[in-house]
């Protein structure tokens, strides 16, 4: 999907885990049966403007969720945590959510598996490994 949000193209789908998210997040229609995604897909068909908009919201959605800028959250995060810093907040995440999946990692580590993945796919799981790591003193 972050491929054809990259494209700038309408996307539309089910309100499947991961993908109904992302989606939302991005501001883009999901529907929960068949009917109602054929009928989402028929009326941006049919309404040049509303397809135009959706263009719009996917090439929003995949410049600010892209590589690039989520390699420079890490390094902000990396950064301020090697300089003592309080942890800035990213993508109007509290800073507070931040500590405590750090503290969580931290606490289960030694003797749970542990696996970070982020619901909605933006790379707040990247950025809590780096926290964790950099924690550690590793940059």
């Amino acid at each position: 999907m972050a491929y054809a949000q990259g494209a700038g193209v309408p996307v539309v789908g089910r309100k499947w885990e991961g993908v109904g998210e992302t989606l939302g997040l991005s501001g883009l229609p999901a529907a929960e049966t068949l009917d109602e995604l054929a009928e989402k897909i028929a009326e941006i068909v049919r309404e040049p403007r509303l397809r135009e908009e959706l263009e719009k919201l996917s090439w929003r959605c995949a410049d600010r969720y892209s590589f690039y800028d989520q390699a420079k959250k890490h390094l902000l995060l990396e950064e301020t945590l090697r300089a003592g810093m309080n942890l800035p907040v990213l993508d109007g995440e509290p800073v507070e959510k931040m500590r405590e999946a750090i503290g969580w990692i931290r606490e289960h580590i030694a003797s749970e598996r542990v696996l970070a993945a982020c619901h909605y796919g933006v790379g707040r799981s990247a950025s809590v490994v780096t926290g964790y790591l950099c924690s550690l003193g590793f940059g």
